[in-house]
């Protein structure tokens, strides 16, 4: 086989390798609306379906590339054998447009893949950042919505209107009989206090769960320690009602303890000097500091 003919094959081939580059790239330079309809980015790593993409589209990119490098020789044998044999001919000439046309053609396809790759790397960074603003803005509403329900939970003042309705605590009644009654009028205070707070608690760790999901351990301690103020909150309430049940004595034994549990239990709205108030509103600025950047 000599020169010229090896230089057609290799002409030919590149011409067949960009074609082939060519209709990859225009298959799967970008996923399609149903690719990226199906989840097709997840939880921050790209899943099968768009490394699927990616690898097919890289490889139309080393086709095209292939092709270009292979049609090289031929536009240089047609420049040499011109010049070795003086004037071009019309033929030669017809032969180094064609391969010139080839070039740029493959070229262009390059350029093609090259932006429609660069726009599937922009459209996996918007998605980055959109699913990082919605898991911060749920988990900011969350941690508010907590913080709005602990504070209503420990509000100092319990109105008639939350005991039950048969509680009379001026009706004539036996020692025993009023212990219990008021132990199950509190009991029932604070039963429908702690509804709204459990459920806050629920949507919450449910959206720290998906937080730890995107940002790892990093966001863990921060979410923890608000939850350790609500754990902090229900031991106060549980043993302010063992006080009750014993008639006051657990904390006329020991009044230091006794007040450091009222306070926990109640505490005005916006108090500055509460040591759990105090608690929750650090570990919410803590978290807001952690999803601040990715709410912007």
């Amino acid at each position: 086989m000599n020169l010229t003919m090896l230089v057609a094959f290799a002409n030919l081939a590149g011409l067949v390798l960009a074609f082939a580059g060519a209709i990859l790239t225009v298959i799967y330079g970008l996923p399609s609306l149903d690719v990226l309809n199906e989840q097709s980015y997840l939880e921050m790593q790209a899943t099968e379906g768009a490394r699927r993409y990616q690898g097919r589209s890289k490889l139309g990119l080393c086709l095209i590339a292939a092709g270009f490098v292979l049609q090289l020789p031929s536009a240089a044998s047609a420049l040499s054998s011109s010049q070795a044999t003086g004037p071009m001919r019309m033929a030669d000439v017809s032969a180094l447009v064609s391969i010139c046309k080839d070039i740029l053609l493959t070229i262009a396809g390059a350029v093609t893949a090259t932006v429609a790759w660069k726009g599937l790397g922009n459209w996996l960074r918007e998605l980055r950042g959109r699913t990082r603003f919605d898991a911060a803005k749920s988990l900011m509403r969350a941690a508010y919505a907590l913080r709005e329900a602990v504070a209503n939970c420990r509000a100092p003042l319990i109105v008639a209107g939350e005991f039950p309705a048969e509680y009379n605590e001026g009706q004539p009644l036996g020692r025993e009989t009023r212990r219990d009654d008021k132990m199950r009028a509190y009991a029932h205070v604070f039963a429908a206090r702690w509804s709204p707070v459990s459920a806050a608690l629920t949507e919450f760790e449910t959206r720290s769960l998906e937080a730890e999901a995107i940002w790892g351990g990093d966001v863990r301690p921060l979410t923890r320690e608000l939850g350790d103020c609500i754990v902090a909150l229900n031991a106060a309430t549980e043993s302010f009602m063992d006080d009750l049940r014993n008639q006051g004595e657990n904390f006329k034994a020991d009044r230091d303890f006794g007040r450091k549990v009222r306070s926990e239990v109640f505490a005005p709205r916006g108090a500055t000097d509460n040591e759990l108030t105090n608690r929750i509103t650090k570990a919410l600025e803590a978290l807001e500091k952690f999803a601040r950047p990715s709410l912007r």
